[in-house]
């Protein structure tokens, strides 16, 4: 009979198996994260366009690995510029800025990024503002309760209105808008609820309008355009939801309801042509816009031309000539900017935009304009043939 043989059990080390199994998963981990965020999107310019677009480059690097879907962005030196452009006020990181070319870029205000709004009137070099405090949220989110108006003229800041913030319920009572008159003599202010007119050369503030209906469903009076003749004031009135025109008369303080509203479809009047106003007429989900006008006395109502495209903005540049962005197929990247003078029986001119200008403004050069998208400046020049595109750095409008 043959001895029978025991093998002896095998020795079990559960702890150290354990911690090589996790190393070694932790490696793969760190070999795959390293690879897939140690890439970085810059911004660089197109050598087909003054648009900058985005390239992807590979390149080492030691920063800790940011969270999927936040890969930093470089943001280049600004393009040189290859026309002539009007001084511009403009924001960065809510503070302002102004230039004439790239190489004057000039910070106005240091309020540590408390300026919530900004209007600048070129003929007499004046910067108007709201600022107020800024309440840090959430990490890095914070927000700004505007409590002040400022004017700028001659290098000296002003205040020139002040207004205590406050909130009751689901309204917020606080300082909202500003422009000036195109002569620059006159600034609106609006609020939640009022509306006021500063005449500069007296250095008076007068409360011309006053709505009850703030708190029932009145949000805000927003978006003040004086007519070419100081007589009235275009304003857009904010609501829960959607929005709705006026008109302010200034002589009489009797506010004309323009009959219109936009929520999903409507129409959103923006500024004068001489007497009559004009605007965007839109229907949500359809590639389609007209350019319309009203008259503010009758109410009549005018077509001034149709584009196949959902507009964003417009600007009148020059009597009838107007500017205008939008975009096509629901996709921002198909977009485009267009020049149409409506005295013409002619289609407009368009030029494709990689993104699309949500804010345009026109400037005294009916030939250039400027326009801002995703924190750039952009000077535009156009003419009744083409578009010149040029990048002047960060900034909004």
């Amino acid at each position: 009979m043959e001895p029978e043989i025991i093998i002896p059990p095998k020795k079990s080390y559960p702890i150290r198996s354990m911690l090589i199994y996790s190393g070694a998963i932790l490696a793969v981990l760190l070999a795959f994260f390293t690879g897939r965020f140690s890439q970085k999107i810059i911004s660089v310019p197109n050598p087909n366009s003054a648009l900058p677009t985005q390239t992807r480059l590979l390149q080492p690097t030691t920063e800790t690995a940011p969270r999927p879907s936040r890969v930093p962005t470089i943001t280049l030196p600004p393009i040189k510029s290859t026309f002539s452009y009007p001084k511009v006020a403009y924001m960065i990181n809510n503070d302002i800025w102004t230039q004439s070319s790239p190489e004057t870029a000039k910070q106005i205000t240091q309020t540590n990024g408390s300026v919530s709004k900004v209007a600048y009137h070129t003929y007499t070099d004046k910067i108007a503002f709201i600022k107020g405090e800024v309440i840090q949220e959430h990490l890095k989110n914070k927000r700004i309760e505007p409590s002040s108006v400022h004017l700028i003229s001659r290098g000296i800041d002003k205040e020139i209105l002040s207004l205590t913030y406050s909130t009751n319920g689901d309204y917020t009572s606080q300082l909202r808008d500003l422009a000036f008159s195109n002569d620059g003599s006159l600034l609106a202010i609006t609020t939640s609820d009022s509306v006021y007119i500063y005449t500069i050369s007296t250095d008076q503030i007068k409360k011309v309008y006053t709505s009850e209906k703030f708190g029932h469903d009145l949000y805000a009076f927003l978006k003040p355009v004086f007519s070419p003749d100081n007589q009235h004031v275009l304003l857009t009135i904010g609501y829960q939801e959607g929005s709705s025109n006026s008109v302010l008369n200034l002589q009489t303080t009797v506010l004309t309801d323009l009959g219109n509203s936009s929520y999903v479809s409507g129409i959103r009047y923006l500024g004068w042509d001489g007497s009559l106003i004009y605007g965007i007429s839109y229907e949500y989900g359809v590639d389609k816009s007209k350019v319309v006008g009203i008259n503010p006395n009758s109410l009549e109502k005018y077509s001034y031309f149709e584009i196949d495209t959902q507009l964003t903005d417009a600007r009148l540049q020059s009597p009838s000539q107007f500017v205008l962005s939008g975009f096509t197929d629901q996709k921002i990247e198909l977009s485009y900017i267009y020049r149409h003078n409506a005295s013409e029986n002619k289609s407009p001119i368009s030029v494709q935009t990689q993104d699309s200008f949500f804010d345009i403004t026109s400037s005294p050069n009916s030939n250039v304009f400027f326009a801002s998208r995703n924190g750039g400046l952009f000077a535009i020049y156009s003419s009744n043939s083409h578009f010149e595109l040029n990048y002047l750095g960060p900034g909004s409008l």
